[in-house]
């Protein structure tokens, strides 16, 4: 169960990066790298990117942040913190 926390918590933190990353590249109108797959500027500037006037990463960079808030990320900090 102490992994499944730890694999949670990690998860909601690598979640919460990428999120940011594509919010920030989002609003400054920069060009985002692609290692693995072609295209990845052009989801993140097309109209479907946004809605309601707000880009879909900054809505899942707070979803994100909710699940790092939770109790199974809370306890993988304490597991990982020995107290």
């Amino acid at each position: 169960m102490k992994k499944f926390y730890i694999g949670v918590a990690l998860l909601s933190l690598l979640g919460l990066a990428d999120a940011l990353y594509l919010t920030i590249e989002h609003v400054t109108g920069q060009t985002v790298r692609c290692t693995i797959l072609s295209g990845c500027s052009e989801v993140l500037s097309s109209p479907y990117a946004v809605v309601a006037g707000i880009p879909l990463a900054a809505r899942y960079s707070g979803l994100a942040q909710i699940t790092c808030r939770t109790s199974p990320t809370r306890v993988a900090i304490r597991l990982l913190s020995g107290k």
